[in-house]
């Protein structure tokens, strides 16, 4: 069965995840007189709910707090998000603090639907998938006398794994491999291919500098770059790495979501001032009990 066609670019959801952080904030201090890391788990649980409810269209990331150098970081190995856990355990949180960690449980959880449209489009055919065989061949260079075979299988590749030509059970298995997803992921993406169409023809974010096709292709293309590599993280570092990398389309896209993110979940509070950002939870008469 094809779902509706949903998206954390769509304003309808980025709304309810703001409606969501911002009952998370209302209720900071509000958890009764348990102790700090009672309340700090019942915040965590809110957060992990925010993020089921804005991906029921795909497989949810599973989401962890855990002592992190950075704010956060998308997993795609392990289909996890890692958020930084010395936020959640502050009654005395800044609001621009956590403002900013509303808006990085956005911006990795848009991660995991980069990844998600990825498998769909594949699944699909509207994408191929690029030829892994230019680097396999550095990595294991055949031995003498097998050349031309290699040849051969190296001509062939494109069609014997090309998703299109596949079984489901065969394009799943491929997707996920070449991707480094989990199976389910990809399997999930699979069943519900068909919807990958509506996602292209729902309208073309501003942030989005070519047709969305084209960028989810860009996507692709940037994450497939990684499959040979050691990486299986995206992280977000307290003061970038946007300066070097916000140009990437991978980047670009969900930092541009974090940036809406923000700006509405401002509004949603209020007593947004250059000062006020700088405020504590803590103080009541301010922000309310």
């Amino acid at each position: 069965m094809v779902q509706a066609v949903e998206s954390l670019q769509f304003d309808s959801v980025l709304s309810s995840f703001v409606d969501d952080c911002a009952h998370i904030w209302t209720t900071w201090l509000q958890d009764g007189p348990g102790s700090a890391a009672s309340r700090k788990l019942r915040r965590e649980r809110r957060f992990k709910t925010a993020v089921g409810r804005m991906t029921v269209f795909m497989v949810r990331p599973s989401v962890e707090f855990a002592t992190s150098g950075g704010w956060g970081a998308f997993n795609w190995t392990r289909w996890r998000l890692r958020i930084n856990q010395c936020y959640t355990g502050q009654d005395a949180i800044r609001y621009k603090d956590f403002v900013e960690l509303c808006s990085t449980v956005y911006h990795e959880t848009r991660h995991a639907e980069q990844f998600y449209r990825i498998a769909q489009g594949l699944a699909a055919g509207n994408l191929r998938l690029p030829d892994a065989r230019a680097v396999q061949i550095k990595q294991q260079w055949p031995a003498r006398g097998a050349i031309q075979s290699y040849v051969v299988m190296f001509e062939t590749d494109a069609i014997d794994e090309d998703p299109r030509y596949l079984t489901a059970t065969q394009r799943a298995h491929l997707i996920a491999d070449r991707m480094r997803i989990p199976l389910s992921v990809a399997q999930h993406a699979d069943r519900q291919r068909d919807s990958f169409a509506s996602y292209l023809g729902a309208g073309r974010p501003s942030w989005f500098h070519r047709a969305a096709l084209d960028e989810v292709n860009d996507w692709l293309r940037a994450t497939y770059k990684k499959r040979f590599s050691e990486s299986g993280n995206w992280i977000q570092r307290p003061h970038g790495p946007y300066r070097v990398q916000r140009n990437r389309p991978e980047e670009n896209d969900a930092r541009s979501l974090e940036e809406l993110v923000q700006a509405a979940l401002y509004r949603r509070i209020g007593h947004d001032t250059p000062r006020n950002r700088h405020q504590r939870r803590t103080d009541i008469d301010l922000f309310g009990a």
